[in-house]
C-alpha cells in the first residue's frame, strides 16, 4: 500500500502554491488503504469495498470509489479507520467526497497525535443527496502528526434507519484550500447531562459552516454568558431541569440552537454522589462502551434500560438498568465508562451498586485515570460476596486506598471464572453511588440495635449503628470467645473467611458497659 504522497501543485489560478496530501483515491491498490470497519454491527468488513463509481457526474468523474453498506443496526460512528498514512496536519483542511441518500453529519478523527486525540464534524455541511459533494474538515486549530485516521460518514445520533443504506466516498485528501464560507448551522454538545449540584459541565461547539463568534446562554449556570467557542467549567449550583442556547454567526449569516431543559441537575444525598439511577432514562453521568461480552458486545441492545421487574424494599425505583450477559463472554463481561465530571475520592471512598441477578457470582469495580501519587487504577471485588438470586442487593466496593479524581469507570456484574454459562442471562443494576457511609440503608434485624449485614454472612460481616460501642465480641454456641475487639468507628468490618460453618452469637458493649446480642450464621 502507499503510505503517503506529498506534492506541490499550482492553482488554477496561478497566484499560488498549495501543500497537499492525499491520503487515498482508491484508483489502484497503491493508491488505497487498508479499512477497518467499526461501529456497524452486524456487519463485517466485506460492508466496506472498492467498487466501480456507480455515478460517474459532477465532482467525481474518477473509476473507482469505496461503498459502504451502512447498517440500520449499528452505532452513530460507523465507518472505518487506518493507520496506513500518518496525516500531517500542518495542512489544515480534509476533504472527503460523499454520494449519499439521506442528509446526516459527518465526522473525521484523528489519533494519536502529541496532544492526543481530535474529532470534528465537518466543517461544511451535506447539502445534497444522491449527488456527489465535497465535504470538508477544518483542522486549524491543530498541528503535528497523526498515525490514525477514522472516517464516519453518516454521523446520526440517535442513527433512525429503519433498513441498511449504501453510502459512497472518495477523494480523502488534506491540502491548504479552505471550505467556501457558508451560512453556519448551529449544534452543540456537553460532557455531561445529568450531573449533582456544585458540579462543572464543558460544552464543545459542533456547528457547521465555520462560524465566526459564539453567543451562548446557560439558564442556571455560572457564568450565565459566554463567548468563547468552547466553555469550560460552567458551575450549577441549583437543582433543576436547565436550557443551553447557541448562536453562532459568520460573515454570511447566523444560526440559534436550543436543548430546553438539556442540563439535568439534582440535589444528590446526604453523603453521596449519583453517578447514574436511570429514572429520567439516561445513563447520567456515565458515556457508557461495552466489553468482552462475547457474541454480545456490540450488539446495542445488551445494555438497556427497562422497568424495573421486581421492586421491593432495597429496590423500589420504576427505571433500572439491564445488561444481557453472554455465555461465551469474558468473566470480566460489563461495560467501563468515562465520567463527567470525574468521580472525586477525597472524602467519598465507597461504591455502590444494586443489583439484580439469577444466580450468585462475584462482581468487581474498577477506577482508572488517578493522579501520580495516589493509585492510577484499582479493580477490585465486593467488600462482601451476594448471598442473593433473584432478588435486589445492595453491594458495596471499598476504595478506602484512594483519593484522586478518576475519569474514568468500569463494572463487572458477573465475574465468575470460568463463566460456567450456556445460555445468555439478564443481571439488572441501578443507583450506582459514591458514598461516605459504607451501609446506605439495611433493616435492622433488632430494632433500635446494631446492624449486622450480610446475614448468613459468607467471608465479610459489615456490623453498623455503633454509636457510642466500645467492643464487638464474637462467641461460638458453646461460649467461647473467638474475637474480641475495640471499635473505633460506627461501622466495623470483620473477617469471617477463617470462621467455620455455623451459628455464632455478636455481641455490642457501649461505653456504660450496656451489652446487645444476635445470632450471626456463617456458611
Amino acid at each position: 500500500m502507499k503510505k503517503s504522497l506529498i506534492f506541490l501543485f499550482l492553482l488554477f489560478t496561478g497566484i499560488g502554491w498549495v501543500q497537499s496530501q492525499t491520503l487515498a483515491d482508491f484508483e489502484t491498490p497503491e493508491t488505497s488503504v487498508g479499512m477497518t470497519i467499526m461501529g456497524n454491527f452486524p456487519f463485517d468488513g466485506t460492508s466496506l469495498e472498492v467498487v466501480d463509481n456507480p455515478f460517474p457526474t459532477g465532482i467525481n468523474t474518477s473509476a473507482k470509489v469505496v461503498k459502504l453498506i451502512r447498517s440500520k443496526a449499528g452505532d452513530p460512528w460507523a465507518g472505518f479507520w487506518t493507520s496506513e498514512i500518518p496525516i500531517n496536519i500542518n495542512f489544515r483542511y480534509v476533504h472527503a467526497k460523499v454520494y449519499k441518500t439521506r442528509i446526516s453529519p459527518i465526522k473525521f478523527k484523528l489519533e494519536g497525535g502529541v496532544d492526543g486525540n481530535v474529532e470534528i464534524f465537518s466543517a461544511t455541511p451535506q447539502t445534497k443527496i444522491n449527488e456527489w459533494e465535497d465535504i470538508v474538515f477544518d483542522f486549524t486549530n491543530n498541528s503535528g502528526t497523526f498515525p490514525t485516521f477514522a472516517f464516519m460518514p453518516d454521523f446520526a445520533d440517535p442513527v433512525n434507519l429503519t433498513e441498511d443504506i449504501v453510502i459512497y466516498f472518495d477523494d480523502i485528501v488534506i491540502n491548504d484550500i479552505p471550505p467556501v464560507e457558508s451560512q453556519p448551522t448551529a449544534s452543540f454538545s456537553a460532557d455531561a447531562a445529568s450531573i449533582n449540584t456544585g458540579s462543572t459541565v464543558n460544552f464543545t461547539d459542533n456547528s457547521i459552516g465555520i462560524p465566526t463568534s459564539w453567543e451562548w446562554t446557560f439558564q442556571g449556570g455560572t457564568p450565565a454568558t459566554s463567548t468563547d467557542k468552547n466553555p469550560a467549567e460552567i458551575l450549577y449550583n441549583s437543582s433543576g431541569n436547565f436550557t443551553v442556547t447557541l448562536k453562532v454567526t459568520n460573515s454570511v449569516g447566523n444560526s440559534t440552537a436550543t436543548k430546553t431543559g438539556f442540563i439535568k441537575v439534582t440535589q444528590p444525598a446526604s453523603g453521596s454522589t449519583t453517578i447514574v439511577n436511570f429514572e429520567d432514562n439516561t445513563w447520567g453521568l456515565l458515556t457508557r462502551h461495552s466489553m468482552a461480552n462475547g457474541s454480545l458486545d456490540f450488539v446495542p441492545t445488551t445494555f438497556d434500560i427497562v422497568d424495573n421487574p421486581a421492586p421491593d424494599a432495597v429496590n423500589s425505583s420504576a427505571k433500572v438498568g439491564k445488561f444481557t450477559r453472554a455465555f461465551d463472554g469474558n468473566p470480566w463481561a460489563g461495560f467501563w465508562a468515562n465520567i463527567a465530571p470525574s468521580l472525586d475520592l477525597a472524602t467519598k471512598k465507597y461504591i455502590h451498586v444494586k443489583v439484580y441477578k439469577p444466580r450468585i457470582s462475584p462482581l468487581k469495580f474498577k477506577l482508572e485515570g488517578g493522579a501520580t501519587g495516589d493509585p492510577k487504577t484499582l479493580e477490585i471485588f465486593s467488600i462482601v460476596d451476594p448471598t442473593k438470586a433473584d432478588a435486589w442487593e445492595d453491594i458495596v466496593f471499598d476504595f478506602s486506598s484512594m483519593s484522586s479524581k478518576y475519569p474514568i469507570v468500569a463494572f463487572m456484574p458477573d465475574f465468575l471464572d470460568p463463566v460456567n454459562l450456556t445460555d445468555n442471562i439478564d443481571i439488572y443494576f441501578d443507583d450506582i453511588l459514591l458514598s461516605k457511609d459504607l451501609v446506605l440503608s439495611v433493616k435492622p434485624i433488632e430494632a433500635n440495635k446494631f446492624v449486622c449485614y450480610p446475614n448468613p454472612v459468607v467471608d465479610n460481616v459489615l456490623v453498623s449503628n455503633l454509636m457510642n460501642i466500645n467492643s464487638i465480641a464474637i462467641k461460638n454456641v458453646l461460649g467461647k470467645t473467638i474475637l474480641n475487639q475495640k471499635v473505633n468507628s460506627t461501622t466495623q468490618k470483620i473477617d469471617m473467611q477463617k470462621f467455620s460453618s455455623g451459628i455464632y452469637i455478636i455481641s455490642v458493649t457501649d461505653n456504660s458497659g450496656n451489652s446487645s446480642s444476635m445470632k450471626l450464621m456463617k456458611k
